[in-house]
This record gives C-alpha cells, sequence and structure tokens, in this order.
C-alpha cells in the first residue's frame, strides 16, 4: 500500500520521490517480489522508471559489500524494470564491468568479470529477458567469457548461439 500511495503522489507532486529513494531501495531488496515490481510500478512515467533504475545502479556502485552482490543486484534492477529501454544503465554496467572499481587492483576486476559471466551463464536461459540485459549479456560472454580460462571458447560461443536461436526475432540482439 506504501508503494502504491508513493506511486500517486508522484503524480501530484515528483519532488517526493526525492525524499523517499532510500525506500525505494530497501524495497527493491526486500524478498516480496510483488514489493520489487510495485515498486517499479508506482507511475506510469518511463522516465521516472528509468530514473529509479539508474539511481540503484549508482547507489549499488557507491555501497556494494561485494562484486557477486553487485552483480546480483544489476540483475535485479533489469529483470524488475524489464519493460524499460535502459539503454543507460546498460551502457553504465558495461563500463564499470570494463573498466573495474578503479582502484587498481586486478584481482577484483578480474573478479568482477567472472562473476558476471557466472551469473549471466545461470540466467540466460530464462525465458523472455529484456533485449538491453541480453545485449549486456552477449558483450560480457563476448568480451570475458573465456578470460579465466574456466570455460573453452567452443562452450561460450555455443551459449551466444542459443541466445541468437532463441531470441531470432530481436534484432537487437542479433546484432550483439
Amino acid at each position: 500500500m506504501g508503494i502504491d500511495a508513493l506511486g500517486r503522489l508522484i503524480k501530484i507532486s515528483p519532488e517526493i520521490a526525492e525524499q523517499h529513494q532510500l525506500a525505494v531501495i530497501d524495497c527493491l531488496e526486500d524478498p516480496d517480489v510483488t514489493l520489487k515490481r510495485k515498486t517499479f510500478e508506482p507511475s506510469n512515467d518511463n522516465h521516472y522508471k528509468t530514473y529509479i533504475a539508474s539511481r540503484c545502479v549508482e547507489l549499488s556502485v557507491q555501497f556494494a559489500p561485494s562484486n557477486q552482490w553487485f552483480i546480483q543486484t544489476m540483475n535485479k534492477v533489469f529483470e524488475h524494470a524489464e519493460d524499460l529501454e535502459n539503454v543507460k544503465v546498460a551502457h553504465n554496467l558495461m563500463k564499470l564491468i570494463a573498466e573495474g572499481f578503479g582502484e587498481d587492483d586486478d584481482s577484483a576486476d578480474s573478479q568482477l568479470r567472472s562473476s558476471a559471466v557466472e551469473s549471466y551463464l545461470r540466467i540466460i536461459s530464462e525465458p523472455k529477458l529484456p533485449s538491453v540485459f541480453l545485449q549486456v549479456i552477449c558483450w560480457v560472454f563476448g568480451e570475458y567469457g573465456t578470460a579465466d580460462g574456466k570455460y573453452s571458447a567452443s562452450f561460450i560461443t555455443g551459449k551466444l548461439c542459443d541466445v541468437a536461436e532463441t531470441y531470432s526475432n530481436d534484432e537487437c540482439v542479433k546484432q550483439s
């Protein structure tokens, strides 16, 4: 009810959203799937939803307790904001994975990339993943799928071919 009320208040006075950003982030981490989805549904305003998703990314970058947590949080953002074209969020995620956390720690950056590959291998077979998220997954597989030596090039190529076959009608995914 609180999220619904916030959604209605936002239509009247958008600045209310700023005052309740942390509450929205807390709702995204709640184990209740319905609450998570409702968090992205307070408004029909896609700009606002994209703002929430972008803010989740920013806060996750700043306060991530671990690489694995960060990747899982990003997966949730894409999962729950599936109807949005989160191109900016996707670009920022890919940039972070490519550049790392900027601490001149190659080991931590490699671990971040390996965590991303592992996570995406687990979820790649889920039905109806958003196109933008699939583009991120394909890019990560292409750039870092074999980097740690755990997976062969033929295995990663097979996964990419599976994605292309499953989403053969999606031009954006095929181009990835």
